[in-house]
């Protein structure tokens, strides 16, 4: 309070938002200044003047490419050849700007090897676009197609040979004008095809050119991460075949140029179909194709789970190695959770979607647990829905019936995996012991003969009830002989409570 506070600013500030760095000279009013590679504008609205490339070549073909500029009919300057490494940008030098043609081929290994012609398409910066973007595929073809097969076999395995028969290295183009009432661009330079993996494994995946029926280009994509496709064997129609491992069969779709959503199938080796989507778009001449499912189910019950559609006479498709696997859960709950079997149950998400079928009934699903019996089935809702699963187990002579009770709870997948619902199943209680002892906890009324089991301190174990025609209570003591079990209490509310274990010298 009383004081004077003194701000201090810049009388001018200069943005730079060109792609390099930057020098800047500052001259008295009536003085000519050159700004080198670089054009001055003032932003809208804005009295801050910022320095900008006259002309910018932004690479998104998700590859190296070389760029060759020289001057339209001039030979005072010499020809310039630089690369352009993946989405990253290269301002032309402005004597270039104004009078020049821009080409483009993939980059040459060494000097004295040229694999690739330059792009049939010159880009001339004295015509570019001052209003509305242009767009473009240029093709580069083989310099020597001989000499490039034996390169490029050579050193990669997801190229084939038969995609020199007709082969063209495709770049797709768009020229976008820069600030208005300036003399700027941007060139763009993108692949025709780019795949996008948005499921939960590798992707394998082939390019067929529909002319030849010849595979062009194969190869694999890992989760969550785009493919660009530069060649497409010469002809604009091509098919697309995928495939996942565990999967016999490949699925085979027609490259869509359009908005559009389409299915797929696959089948596993007991000709059982998993469904996955297909989803296309273009936009600036490069057709994007996103491969997902519509579900993911996550095991987080560190038991064997199986799935099925409702009113199908056979189980999900690529469950079969959990299928042939003989699962009897032992008596003591404690033993379920051994390292192997964690390993065994399926943690990683496993792909589902419906199977189109006749029925008219409402598609549901139904789960079990290693041989018990099959739940009734659930649907699988919108996102944030949950519900309780009760899976009787199967019957064994001599033994009362186990009774399971799993949670199901459906999220909407994160950032880029949107399009797919993860549903996760867990089971609805887990006792965890945070007291000092060991405490022992079991199914009420507890008469001495049934399941009981120990928890150790800090220690948690999922719990199921041991008797499906016993009541829904429990019963705790600590874990020494002298100590007397409690009452019965739900465990079915959420809440806190307080219950008394009494020791058997207690008076």
């Amino acid at each position: 309070k009383g004081s004077r506070v003194v701000t201090l600013r810049s009388h001018a500030v200069i943005y730079n938002a060109t792609a390099a760095s930057l020098e800047v000279s500052v001259t008295p009013t009536g003085w000519t200044s050159d700004f080198g590679e670089a054009e001055a504008y003032s932003l809208a609205n804005s009295s801050y003047p910022s320095i900008r490339d006259l002309t910018r070549t932004v690479n998104l073909s998700g590859r190296r490419f070389e760029e060759r500029v020289n001057t339209d009919g001039l030979n005072v300057l010499p020809h310039l050849i630089f690369v352009v490494e993946p989405f990253g940008s290269f301002p032309l030098p402005v004597l270039y700007c104004q009078q020049s043609v821009i080409r483009f081929r993939p980059p040459q290994e060494d000097s004295s090897d040229t694999f690739y012609q330059w792009s049939d398409i010159a880009f001339d910066t004295s015509r570019l676009p001052r209003k509305k973007d242009r767009h473009f595929i240029t093709k580069c073809k083989p310099a020597d197609p001989d000499a490039l097969m034996g390169h490029l076999t050579g050193t990669s395995s997801n190229l084939s040979s038969s995609m020199f028969d007709s082969s063209t290295f495709l770049y797709g183009v768009r020229m976008s004008p820069g600030v208005p009432d300036t003399k700027s661009c941007t060139v763009v330079v993108a692949p025709p095809l780019l795949i996008e993996n948005l499921l939960p494994c590798t992707l394998e995946y082939s390019l067929i050119c529909k002319r030849s029926g010849q595979t062009t280009v194969e190869g694999e994509i890992e989760r969550g991460m785009e493919r660009p496709v530069h060649f497409l064997g010469g002809s604009d129609q091509s098919t697309l075949s995928f495939k996942l491992a565990g999967f016999v069969s490949r699925a085979v779709v027609e490259v869509g140029t359009s908005l559009s959503t389409e299915t797929l199938e696959l089948l596993d080796d007991q000709k059982r179909v998993l469904v996955l989507r297909l989803e296309f778009s273009s936009s600036d001449n490069v057709r994007k194709v996103l491969v997902y499912c519509k579900y993911w189910f996550i095991n987080k019950t560190g038991l064997r789970l199986l799935y099925k559609q409702m009113y199908l006479g056979y189980i999900a498709a690529g469950q079969s190695k959990w299928e042939r696997e003989v699962c009897k859960l032992a008596d003591n709950p404690a033993d379920w959770y051994d390292d192997s079997r964690t390993e065994k149950s399926q943690e990683k998400p496993f792909l589902f979607d419906y199977v189109p079928k006749i029925d008219i009934r409402e598609s549901r699903v139904s789960v079990k647990i290693a041989d018990s019996t099959w739940s009734k089935g659930i649907v699988l809702g919108g996102e944030g829905s949950s519900g309780i699963i009760e899976i009787s187990d199967s019957f064994q002579p001599g033994k009362p019936t186990r009774y399971f009770e799993l949670v199901a709870y459906i999220e909407r997948g994160r950032t880029k995996y949107w399009r797919t619902k993860v549903v996760v199943f867990a089971p609805r209680y887990v006792v965890v012991n945070q007291t000092e002892s060991n405490i022992t906890f079991a199914q009420a009324p507890h008469d001495g003969k049934g399941q009981a089991y120990e928890l150790q301190p800090q220690a948690q174990l999922p719990f199921h009830w041991p008797n499906l025609n016993g009541i829904s209570r429990v019963q705790v003591k600590q874990s020494q002989n002298d100590w007397l079990w409690s009452g019965y209490f739900p465990i079915d509310n959420i809440g806190s409570f307080t219950f008394k274990m009494r020791n058997k010298d207690a008076t």
